[in-house]
């Protein structure tokens, strides 16, 4: 088990080091900000033992957005995705927005250096163990993409309304006249058959993921997983 980090105060650090020892956890120094900028895999130093089962990124929260600059959710998000292991995120002191943010973001868990760091330790330890596809789904209707996984998938505006629904209720069979109330509220669209084009170009950009969208005759849609936990 290994905690990939980059972080300049030595004393937190040793302490750190000392306690995930004693859990047979071993702590590697790691510069992970190139996942802030779509770094190709080969630019992250460690990426290939990241990848390793059982490892996690402890990572400190970036600093708030000035106007005009990226919003803090959409940078943890692209980290969080671009990581080849589970994230946990830090600050300083508990700030409310950001541990927010974080977990909103796909973060496995969120920590502060006030926390004892007995129980930080315990907490990389829960996270280093989460299966790769237990992560968080992430949906960002802004800019209409969503993250499964280690996917990042770009949607269009109906694509996305008609995902969201399906993953509110996902293993539940949804109609076509629920999905299409969902999408095309307000447009002046009657014939609902443009769900079935929505449905079909959805299951294109799912197939490399862990869903599937499959097909009840007469009854409508139901998304499920390709892999079960």
């Amino acid at each position: 088990m290994k905690v990939f980090v980059w972080e300049e105060d030595i004393a937190w650090m040793e302490e750190l080091h000392r306690q995930l020892q004693k859990k047979n956890i071993e702590m590697i120094e790691a510069d992970w900000t190139p996942l802030l900028q779509n770094a190709e895999p080969g630019v992250l130093f460690a990426r290939k033992e990241m990848e390793e089962e059982q490892a996690v990124l402890l990572a400190e929260c970036p600093a708030d957005s000035s106007p005009g600059q990226e919003d803090l959710k959409a940078l943890l998000v692209r980290l969080c995705q671009n990581a080849p292991c589970p994230v946990v995120l830090f600050s300083e002191e508990p700030d409310i927005q950001k541990e927010l943010a974080a977990l909103e973001a796909g973060a496995a868990d969120y920590v502060t250096r006030q926390m004892d760091v007995r129980v930080t330790a315990a907490r990389l330890y829960a996270a280093a163990r989460i299966p790769k596809y237990t992560r968080a789904v992430t949906e960002d209707r802004k800019q209409q993409f969503v993250s499964i996984d280690d996917a990042v998938i770009q949607l269009t505006q109906l694509e996305f309304a008609v995902f969201h629904c399906l993953l509110q209720k996902k293993g539940s069979v949804l109609s076509r006249k629920e999905l299409f109330q969902q999408g095309w509220s307000g447009r002046q669209v009657k014939n609902m058959r443009v769900v079935d084009t929505v449905v079909k170009q959805l299951r294109k950009k799912l197939q490399k993921t862990r869903f599937a969208i499959a097909a009840k005759y007469n009854l409508g849609y139901v998304l499920y997983d390709r892999i079960q936990p």
